[in-house]
């Protein structure tokens, strides 16, 4: 299946980022005693003077990574 469409335009102008989470208010959970949910991807892209962040699904990683390091070689 082709996630394209799940992604944000043009990888040249944005980045890939990692990041680790943790619950607001949730005192059972690890998170709770500082152990952080993730990591998670984001990629990150300024679409009119606002930055916009879009979830990235752990296996769309690769191909979203093959993107960018595509468009920084050309």
């Amino acid at each position: 299946m082709n996630n394209a469409g799940h992604l944000l335009p043009n990888p040249a102008v944005g980045a890939l980022c990692m990041q680790w989470m943790r619950h607001s208010n949730k005192p059972g959970c690890k998170c709770a005693q500082g152990e952080l949910h993730g990591p998670y991807f984001y990629q990150f892209v300024r679409v009119g003077g606002r930055l916009h962040k879009r979830y990235v699904r752990q296996a769309d990683v690769p191909q979203v990574r093959a993107a960018y390091a595509e468009r920084r070689r050309l």
